[in-house]
C-alpha cells in the first residue's frame, strides 16, 4: 500500500518539474528573464554614479535620495570599475573623490 502511495507521488512530482520547465521555457520566448526586478531605472543608476563620481553627493547622500541602501551604490560603483571586487568599496570611492579634487 505504501508502495503505491509512493509511486504516486514521484509521479506527481515528474508532472509537477515538467509543467515548471514547460511554463519557463514559455517565459523565456517571451523574452521575461527571471529573478527581481531593479530597483532603479538606468538612467537613475547613471545618475547616481554621476553625482558620486564628480563629487556632488557621497555615496550615503545619493542612497538617501533615490531611496535605496548604500551597498545598491556600491555595487553601482563596482560594475562601473570591473576588476575591483573583493575590494572595499567605501575606500574606493573616497580615493577616487580625492584624485577628483586635486
Amino acid at each position: 500500500m505504501m508502495q503505491m502511495v509512493g509511486a504516486f507521488a514521484e509521479f506527481e512530482r515528474a508532472i509537477l518539474r515538467e509543467r515548471t520547465k514547460a511554463g519557463l521555457d514559455a517565459a523565456r520566448k517571451q523574452g521575461r528573464i527571471g529573478g527581481r526586478r531593479p530597483k532603479l531605472r538606468p538612467n537613475q543608476q547613471d545618475e547616481i554614479v554621476t553625482m558620486v563620481s564628480t563629487g556632488t553627493k557621497t555615496a550615503a547622500d545619493a542612497a538617501r535620495l533615490f531611496n535605496v541602501h548604500p551597498a545598491t551604490v556600491s555595487r553601482l560603483w563596482l560594475k562601473l570599475v570591473p576588476g575591483l571586487l573583493g575590494c572595499r568599496c567605501d575606500a574606493l570611492l573616497t580615493l577616487h573623490l580625492w584624485e577628483v579634487n586635486q
